[in-house]
């Protein structure tokens, strides 16, 4: 019970860490976009 408990935790964390780094590439690539929008 206690390791699934473990791994059920690392998994929550790890899909954590993969949302916040997409929303990073998203907010960068919007960003991006904006720059080439603005100044088109």
């Amino acid at each position: 019970m206690r390791i699934l408990q473990l791994s059920d935790f690392l998994f929550e964390k790890s899909s954590l860490a993969t949302i916040s780094a997409i929303y990073r590439i998203e907010q960068s690539v919007g960003f991006l976009f904006f720059q080439v929008y603005c100044t088109a």
